[in-house]
Parts: C-alpha cells; sequence; structure tokens
C-alpha cells in the first residue's frame, strides 16, 4: 500500500530514538526529512508521488524501549480524541504487507503527536516487526463546501472536487447540497474562484484565484489548487477549535494566575514614553484579549510571556494562526525563539521557568528598551470590507514530553483577498510559587484570541 513521507520519516526516527538511545550514554538521534514544497504539513502526502492523503489515517506502530509501551505516531493533532474514556478509538494493526494478519488494539491515551496502545492488546505484537496502524475514525468534523456560479464551470469543478474528495477518502471536507447548509461557499463566476460565508459573497475569505487557461478555457488545475486551500481551511478550523485544557485553578493559585499550567502575559508598549502595561484578559474570557489601536494604520506593540506554574520541566510551543488560514510555528516565523522551548519547574531560581517572545522596538526607542516587542497590525482587508476587526489566535501547546512534531503541522496563509500587496497584517518580521500541591500535567493545548478592533468600522454599513 502507500506510505506517506510522514510514516516513513515516522519509522527511521523511531528506530534511532528508541533503539539506539537505549545504549548507555547515548541520547539518541532525531534525522531530518525534506520534503519539496510550500509546507512543512505536505510531509502527509503520499512518498515519492506526493500527493495529498488529506488527514492521514493511518502511521507507523513502534515500540519504544524507553519508556515500555507500543504506540503509534498519530495524535489529537491528527484528530484522536483527546478523551479516550468518552471517545475510545481503535486501531487496527497489522505487520506490513500482511494485512490479513490485522489485530484490533484500543487506544490508551492520546497525546498531542502521537497515542499510546493499550498494553494488554498489544501482548501478541513483536518489537522486530514493522506494523501499520490503521483507525477506524478520526475525531475531526468536516467543513461543508457549497460550490455555485457559472453553470459549467461550477459543474466541472464539483466533478473535479467529487472525484478527489472520493479517491482520497477525505474527512477535512464534504460537498454540500445547498448554501443554507454549507460553512463555505466556493464561487467559480468571471474567470474566477472565491471563497466566502454563506450569503456573503461581497466578502471573499482569502486570496481569489484564476480558473482559465492562457486560452480562456477551464482549467482543471485550477480546481486542483481550490481543493488544496479548502482542506488547509478544514485543517485549520479543527486546529484552532483543538483545546485539552482544565478550565480550573489549583487551590492557591487564584489571584496569581489566569492558566495553569503555563500562563500566557501579554504587555502593550507605550511607543511615546516607552513605558509598558499588562494588557488584562477579558473578566471572564482568559483566553481572549481585546486591543484597541488609535487609528487602523498604527501598530500595536506587544511583548509576550509564558510562564510555567506547574511543579515539572514542560516542553512549550506557540504558533501563531492568523485569518488568513495559517498556522505560524517553523523557526523565521516562530514569536519565541525556537519552535519549542523548555521552561523549567515553577519554583526555578534563575527565572527560567519564563520565556519571553522576540522582537524588536518602534524606530524611535531602538536601543532604549530592555524588552522586546513585536508589531501587531491591522490588515487592510479589515477596513476595506469593514469588519469589526482582525481576530489572530495563538495556539499555546504544553506537554512533558518532547513536541519533535510540531513544525510539521507548519502552514503558510492562503493570502487575503485585494490589496495584499500592502499587507500591515500580524505579528512583525523579526527575523515565586512554594505550594507542593499542584498537580502533575502530562499535556495541555489552548487557543488564545487576541483581537484588534477596527477603528473605522461603521455599523450601518455591515
Amino acid at each position: 500500500g502507500h506510505i506517506s513521507y510522514h510514516e516513513l520519516y515516522s519509522r527511521v526516527l523511531n528506530q534511532m530514538k528508541f533503539s539506539l538511545s537505549t545504549a548507555e550514554g547515548n541520547q539518541g538521534q532525531t534525522p531530518q526529512v525534506y520534503v519539496r514544497t510550500r509546507n512543512l504539513n505536505d510531509r502527509y502526502n503520499i512518498f515519492l508521488t506526493n500527493q495529498p492523503n488529506d488527514q492521514p489515517s493511518y502511521g507507523a506502530v513502534e515500540y519504544s524501549e524507553k519508556d515500555k509501551q507500543w504506540r503509534i505516531d498519530l495524535g489529537a493533532f491528527h484528530g484522536i480524541p483527546a478523551d479516550q474514556k468518552t471517545a475510545p478509538t481503535k486501531v487496527r494493526v497489522y505487520p506490513l504487507k500482511k494485512k490479513e494478519e490485522a489485530m484490533d488494539v484500543k487506544i490508551d491515551k492520546a497525546y498531542p503527536f502521537y497515542a499510546t496502545l493499550d498494553a494488554s492488546a498489544a501482548a501478541g505484537l513483536k518489537k522486530d516487526t514493522a506494523y501499520r496502524g490503521e483507525l477506524e475514525g478520526l475525531g475531526i468534523s468536516p467543513i461543508s463546501v457549497f460550490v455555485k456560479g457559472e453553470t459549467k464551470a461550477a459543474g466541472e469543478t464539483k466533478k473535479i472536487l467529487g472525484a478527489k474528495l472520493e479517491e482520497s477518502s477525505g474527512q477535512l471536507f464534504k460537498l454540500a447540497g445547498k448554501e443554507l447548509d454549507a460553512d463555505y461557499v466556493l464561487i467559480a463566476d468571471k474567470g474566477v474562484f472565491s471563497i466566502c460565508r454563506p450569503f456573503d459573497e461581497a466578502r471573499p475569505v482569502v486570496k481569489q484565484h484564476s480558473y482559465l487557461d492562457g486560452q480562456d478555457t477551464f482549467n482543471p488545475q485550477a480546481a486542483g489548487d481550490v481543493y488544496a486551500a479548502l482542506r488547509q481551511i478544514s485543517r485549520w478550523s479543527f486546529l484552532k477549535d483543538l483545546e485539552h485544557t482544565s478550565k480550573e485553578l489549583p487551590p492557591g493559585l487564584a489571584g496569581k494566575t489566569t492558566m495553569y499550567p503555563v500562563e500566557l502575559r501579554l504587555y502593550r508598549l507605550n511607543p511615546e514614553d516607552g513605558t509598558e502595561r499588562r494588557v488584562p484578559s477579558l473578566p471572564n474570557e482568559s483566553n481572549k484579549f481585546i486591543l484597541e489601536p488609535d487609528t487602523a494604520d498604527k501598530k500595536a506593540w506587544l511583548r509576550i510571556e509564558l510562564v510555567n506554574f506547574a511543579p515539572q520541566i514542560l516542553n512549550c510551543s506557540l504558533a501563531i494562526m492568523a485569518g488568513d488560514f495559517s498556522f505560524l510555528v517553523d523557526r523565521d516565523s516562530n514569536l519565541l525563539k525556537a519552535p519549542v522551548s523548555m521552561l523549567h519547574e515553577a519554583n526555578d531560581r534563575k527565572n527560567e521557568h519564563i520565556v519571553k517572545s522576540r522582537g524588536g522596538a518602534p524606530a524611535r526607542l531602538r536601543g532604549q528598551l530592555a524588552e522586546k516587542y513585536v508589531g501587531l497590525g491591522l490588515d487592510p482587508y479589515y477596513r476595506d470590507f469593514n469588519l469589526q476587526g482582525e481576530s489572530t489566535f495563538l495556539k499555546l501547546i504544553v506537554s512533558a514530553k518532547p513536541l519533535d512534531a510540531v513544525e510539521t503541522f507548519h502552514m503558510k496563509g492562503l493570502g487575503y483577498p485585494q490589496k495584499e500587496n500592502l499587507r500591515s497584517k500580524g505579528f512583525g518580521d523579526y527575523k515565586e510559587l512554594e505550594d507542593p500541591q499542584l498537580p502533575e500535567v502530562e499535556w495541555d493545548v489552548r487557543t488564545i484570541e487576541i483581537f484588534l478592533a477596527n477603528p473605522d468600522y461603521n455599523p450601518e454599513q455591515a
């Protein structure tokens, strides 16, 4: 059967990590995989052909000598339900090229990027055998897409999308029979593809694409491109909604933090005098911040701190999720110094339980500030289409285990409609706790929203 770049990578990585790292003094090795593509996420495409594999429903099953457990290299970020008690998931495990020997194994626990298998059910597996695991179903609700527009172009597009969905058994989106039942509408009109919300054709959500070739006839490749865009919109929507966190603070932390185990603190610089103030989250929504800019063309200069309140070392990652359906987590676009940061336990005396965002400062204050800031500006799109403001989401991922796979979810944005060359959106360029009763943490994922209001918004024209 087909094998994805991800599965190939995982098998090599696990063989090196789980086998070689058991030798005394060996810290293990981390091989790298290179896929020629605009998105690291395309590592889930089929090996050699590079054809889309929508949402991977199968992966490598390996034994970890270090942790003494069987695991599959797919986790909550791939669609495995985080709570296996309320949504138990089975994996059909079989040796490569011997599917007739398949056996059903329950998932014991799901982590961000892998899941462990029930030990008793996996007892019959052999450590020296390469296995594949197929999931009976992923916990992903596909978005619904309604196609309309010029009769011929819309008909051809619907046919191509339907064929691709059938070929890939895709779980990321489905075609809706009417606009009322859709999450998004794909419009083929006057030679251009537009994606918008239902009954809101005047405000497309991403950059428009031509579906005509050099002879002004329908280009099937354009339908393939819009298929990829819809897959990304669905994947982005799933990642935005993915949360695994407790809404309750441990006793003794009330008034000290609004989040546990790791708190995100937001500070805003006054560019006139160089002072800063902490931005409070909403009273009943600790994961949401609202910023009011002075004028639409001015940036808000922000600084972020991640503070560990747990009694253990934790790995953290912070991804930027902008309105152009990007998931920015690679080293170049990361707000932190690296895609993954290690936070020491809460009572660390060297303050290594805190990590700060990187950045710079406004031109007039450069070299004068102790801290570094990054500018957040309102994209012209939100003014051009008279929207109330722009939400930028930060996906905070915390785990006691390594977060090696986080960069594979990096996705570049799909672009805003019109005037994208004038973009000023998004984060700018930038190449003592003594309570011993705090609970330990396996992993935690939360979505934090920073809403930048549009001062030019006119509700009468909305």
